[in-house]
């Protein structure tokens, strides 16, 4: 693997230890070189050929008076990128970054068509981003979509309010109090392949042709090879052995937490035991270039792991990079 994946490319300064400083959070929430990311419903504000919009502190002041659901994502020096997708963002000094969630705002359509962009659902944006715009929608996206659905104490059933800048959420009720934190969901998702094909499989759900690695939930008391293994059996009735450790990538829709393998099979007959698939088949790299060109096969989108998994196996067996064979594809069809 030559590079982290996306969603991940960019460490973000998450400047955890000012969490706990409400002092310092609402000095910053009212400041005015501070950027905001808009958030409502399951969309977000951007712009479907750039990205991820922020806006200024002067656009979403009113905003700001009435919200329940924000989360304070980090700083950024002034010299650093923001991706804002507007002129004169960068200013002296540490700017602070903040996701806004407005869905519970009673705005008109008129005033929400004012704000700085359009509403965009987070995979179309997600295309369009940089990596550093990746690594902010990853974030925000999973914080306040866990917001929306921990409103309400898993233990006494009172109402819940956000502490630590969103990170945490707490219980009002002084006799329970109980604390949560951000939900993350661990996933394996894995190519099974020998030396001449890998296999992958195709969802009834996905348009015609679009194939992709193998994956699924880890289950409580199961070790990440275990999973593999399991899913792999599970999906395909394929064994496999030497499940090898890939690369980690956070998957914002809504939570999850893709973790990476490669395994080798022991047989190579596919039975589609839990009908999660519709299909699984074996490609050998001709038959991926083949059918790319033909247009039969679709791969996963570049900001997907699976697709990282497909092009480091292709790639030790190919002259040409998957990445320009696609490339060639798309420009001859355009």
């Amino acid at each position: 693997m030559n590079q982290a994946n996306f969603f991940s490319r960019v460490s973000l300064d998450r400047t955890g230890e000012k969490r706990h400083n409400q002092q310092w959070l609402v000095k910053k929430l009212l400041d005015e070189k501070s950027l905001f990311y808009l958030c409502h419903g399951e969309q977000w504000l951007g712009i479907p050929e750039k990205g991820l919009v922020a806006c200024f502190h002067q656009q979403v002041a009113k905003l700001l008076k009435h919200l329940d659901s924000w989360v304070f994502l980090g700083t950024v020096p002034c010299s650093s990128e923001t991706d804002c997708c507007q002129e004169g963002a960068l200013s002296k000094g540490e700017i602070a970054e903040f996701a806004l969630d407005i869905s519970h705002l009673d705005l008109s359509d008129s005033e929400l068509e004012k704000l700085p962009g359009e509403w965009c659902y987070p995979r179309e944006l997600a295309m369009v981003s940089s990596e550093r715009q990746g690594s902010l929608l990853a974030m925000a996206s999973t914080l306040l979509h866990w917001h929306r659905r921990h409103q309400f104490c898993g233990c006494c059933g009172n109402k819940t309010t956000l502490e630590a800048g969103g990170h945490e959420i707490l219980c009002s009720n002084l006799d329970c109090q109980h604390k949560t934190y951000p939900r993350i969901d661990p996933s394996v998702i894995m190519l099974v392949h020998d030396q001449t094909s890998c296999l992958l499989g195709r969802q009834e759900q996905w348009q015609a042709g679009r194939f992709s690695t193998l994956a699924g939930y880890v289950e409580p008391a199961e070790s990440l090879e275990q999973a593999v293994a399991r899913e792999v059996m599970e999906e395909s009735g394929i064994k496999i052995i030497d499940p090898i450790y890939h690369s980690s990538q956070p998957w914002p829709f809504p939570n999850s937490l893709m973790l990476a393998f490669t395994a080798t099979p022991v047989s190579r007959d596919i039975t589609l035991h839990d009908q999660e698939l519709a299909e699984a088949r074996w490609f050998t790299r001709q038959e991926i270039v083949d059918q790319l060109n033909s247009g039969e096969l679709k791969l996963p989108p570049t900001i997907a792991v699976a697709r990282q998994l497909i092009e480091d196996w292709f790639n030790q067996g190919w002259d040409t990079s998957l990445s320009n064979i696609i490339q060639s594809v798309e420009a001859e069809k355009s």
